[in-house]
């Protein structure tokens, strides 16, 4: 382990125990559910704004045992909070919001009929969980494709669903008597399903019908603006109450708002000096403008407070590692764990960050072959004169590129290790990054691409996407060692044993 590495050890192991002994007290929620009338195959509870590392992932939702038609679970909560059960069974699959407080004790008698969930609740709790007439997500699909373009239209047709659900969720409180708690989060749920819902449509629209959406934007975006004023991005009491409307909302309006700052600028350098001039001072001219974590950190900074912030942060690091996006990514996370020592994610993520910053450390091997004199070589044709003799796997890629960087890491090793000792090489041709040299040969380092490689120009990247009628990235060719091409039978995502395949053929 070299020095810098088991710097980083220590420093997360030290951040682990302050924040493990910070993390508030826990009570558990104990769960029994019997299906009457049908035989039950898989049970599972989700729940919002638990977030973990990619290879966690599976923990956000708790699979329950299953015997007999019965299921039994504990969990651990420190708020109340709505959670979603779903349910499968012979014919289908059932859902049923519950919602679960410290100390509950539940125990529900579940029964299908015509295709409905029906539920009997006894037990600590029970008078919150009684069987609702609304789901947590609405049927869009009808609404998404009309195609309206009319921004009030939409609107009235989402204030309609709206009114039906703010009806139920009242007669459901006069009839049952809730906890003030399930009140609350049950009438901030419809509130923000309208939020939600006219934030998908408005996406919808920009992608489906661009030139008509166009004609009506500001009427969109005024709309949107009026909604998220009165239902605002940072609350407290939503994010507490787990309320799902409400994180499926902020989710992804980060991305949303990413992308609107974005856009407002049609000066380019203004948009960099304006939110990284501060690396820019300190960084002068090999400075790099990182417009995915660097730039979400500083709108996560500059928008969120309190709980709202730090999960934003966690919906980051959990991005960022999925998509293996490690630009500035080490700087960011050693900057949020000194800032918040006591943050409840830090013992999610230490050990998942500590081994992605181990990667970076890698160097590069004899098998990493640079290509010199990259300026002089605008055509295919020139390239392929440099390293032809072999049967050659052609990756347009680029480091901006998360299917790029996804397709490397779950397959380039396993293709390489079939290959071994067979005349077969690797080419990556890097596209769009003429600038970025330093993070192109960390990318390099860091999955160990061992293979050719070329930095292409803007007039390389052309001429290869033509011949081998490339659309987007990453795509693939095969070289054979006469220098002809053969175009790829997959693109992506990778069909890795339909290439392999190919291949194999073509060393016959």
């Amino acid at each position: 382990m070299s020095n810098r590495q088991r710097g980083i050890h220590y420093f997360l192991f030290f951040l682990q125990i302050i924040a493990a002994s910070t993390i508030a007290a826990q009570h558990n929620v104990k769960i029994n559910g019997k299906l009457e009338n049908e035989t039950l195959k898989y049970a599972s509870i989700e729940f919002m704004g638990r977030v973990y590392p990619p290879d966690d992932a599976a923990k956000a939702e708790l699979i329950i045992p299953v015997k007999n038609n019965r299921f039994s679970i504990s969990i651990e909560i420190d708020e109340p909070e709505i959670a979603i059960l779903y349910l499968e069974t012979e014919n289908g699959f059932f859902s049923q919001p519950l919602f679960l407080a410290k100390d509950y004790q539940l125990n529900l008698k579940i029964a299908i009929q015509h295709n409905q969930l029906l539920l009997e609740t006894t037990g600590i709790g029970a008078n919150d969980n009684r069987r609702l007439d609304i789901q947590t997500d609405h049927e869009l699909k009808p609404i998404v494709e009309r195609l309206d373009s009319i921004p009030d239209n939409i609107y009235l047709e989402l204030r309609k669903l709206f009114t039906k659900d703010s009806i139920s969720i009242e007669s459901h409180i006069q009839t049952y008597q809730p906890s003030e708690a399930f009140k609350t989060a049950w009438r901030l749920q419809y509130q923000y399903s309208l939020v939600r819902d006219y934030v998908i449509i408005n996406e919808t629209r920009k992608t489906f019908i661009p030139f008509t959406y166009a004609n009506n934007k500001n009427q969109w975006k005024q709309i949107q603006y009026n909604l998220l004023r009165n239902y605002p991005i940072v609350n407290e009491k939503a994010f507490k109450a787990k309320v799902p409307a409400y994180f499926k909302l902020i989710d992804r309006i980060i991305g949303i708002i990413k992308d609107s700052i974005r856009n407002e600028y049609t000066d380019p350098t203004l948009f960099v000096n304006e939110w990284f001039g501060e690396e820019i001072k300190k960084e002068g001219n090999s400075f790099r403008p990182d417009s995915q974590n660097l730039f979400l950190k500083k709108i996560i900074d500059r928008l969120f407070i309190g709980d709202i912030l730090h999960y934003q942060y966690a919906l980051l690091f959990r991005n960022a590692l999925a998509e293996i996006n490690m630009t500035n990514l080490e700087n960011i996370y050693k900057e949020y764990a000194s800032k918040y020592p006591n943050s409840k994610y830090l013992p999610i993520f230490d050990k998942s960050m500590e081994d992605f910053f181990s990667k970076t450390t890698r160097r590069f091997t004899p098998a990493m072959k640079f290509i010199e004199r990259r300026d002089t070589i605008h055509t295919f044709k020139q390239l392929i004169q440099l390293v032809k003799g072999k049967t050659i796997l052609l990756d347009m890629w680029g480091t901006w590129c998360g299917p790029c960087r996804s397709d490397i890491s779950k397959h380039s090793a396993i293709i390489k290790a079939h290959f071994k000792n067979k005349p077969v090489d690797y080419l990556y041709v890097a596209n769009l990054e003429e600038e970025n040299e330093k993070g192109w040969k960390e990318m390099i380092s860091f999955y160990q691409m061992e293979g050719y490689h070329i930095l292409a120009s803007a007039a390389l990247t052309k001429d290869i996407m033509n011949i081998v009628k490339g659309t987007g990235y990453p795509t693939y060719a095969i070289i054979r060692p006469d220098g002809s091409i053969e175009l790829s039978k997959t693109q992506y995502p990778m069909k890795r044993e339909v290439l392999i395949q190919q291949i194999e053929e073509l060393l016959k």
